[in-house]
């Protein structure tokens, strides 16, 4: 009885680590596409998740510096078809999501009396055939 018990408390532990192991790794750079549901419901923030156009032909690219509590995601449209209209409804989103809106981007401040730390910013790129949609979070 005691073998069998602590079989399963150590196969429970090996899992858990694997599982730590296994969330852990990538947390420093991370690319996926929106059919990799774990990797979109862990990395990507909930403000960028209303965003619903084209999902299947975006390109998202995490990563995170845990020295300077800093995240960056790229969300990466290419070949959308009309990037015209993706783009026009990209600015609106911009316009409810930050506090402070110019220049195709959009801050959001957690504390208006300190700009330097604590914020969230959206920045909107078109190149060519590529829209970019950036969201960067700093958290001092």
């Amino acid at each position: 009885m005691k073998r069998k018990l602590s079989i399963i408390l150590f196969i429970i532990i090996l899992l858990v680590v694997a599982l730590a192991g296994w969330i852990a790794v990538p947390l420093k750079d991370h690319q996926y596409k929106v059919s990799d549901t774990l990797s979109y419901w862990f990395y990507t923030p909930d403000t960028l998740k209303r965003i619903h156009s084209h999902l299947n032909l975006v390109d998202f690219e995490y990563s995170y510096d845990i020295d300077d509590q800093r995240t960056l995601l790229v969300m990466t449209w290419k070949k959308a078809g009309n990037l015209g209209a993706l783009e026009k409804e990209l600015q609106n989103f911009l316009l409810t999501a930050g506090q402070v809106t110019q220049y195709n981007c959009a801050w959001t401040y957690n504390d208006p009396n300190d700009a330097s730390s604590h914020y969230e910013r959206y920045c909107l790129n078109r190149r060519s055939d590529t829209l970019e949609l950036e969201y960067y979070k700093i958290e001092k």
